[in-house]
């Protein structure tokens, strides 16, 4: 159990490698500028078309970096679980 607490507290100060950022920033930039370079007769479609996957790029980014930190935030994990069990093994 003490193990297995040492390694939650230290995933809370862990993230993802720099490595990742270093490839999806720079690749989804490269892809909303590639998709500019398709030639669409229709501005407004294009605009619409860009837009989308602008919007598209920024949720899969911002639930990316939602889930870095596990522990904190809107998304973090609730402490119920760990405080039923903490509970349940001091009452021995």
């Amino acid at each position: 159990m003490h193990e297995a607490r040492r390694q939650r507290l230290d995933a809370i100060n862990s993230g993802l490698p720099g490595v990742m950022w270093v490839v999806l920033l720079p690749g989804a930039m490269g892809c909303l500028l590639l998709s500019l370079m398709f030639p669409v007769e229709d501005g407004r479609f294009h605009a619409i078309l860009v837009t989308a996957l602008s919007g598209f790029l920024a949720m899969v980014l911002f639930v990316i970096i939602s889930l870095d930190r596990p522990y904190y935030g809107a998304m973090a994990i609730p402490a119920d679980s760990y405080q039923l069990i903490y509970d349940q093994l001091m009452k021995r």
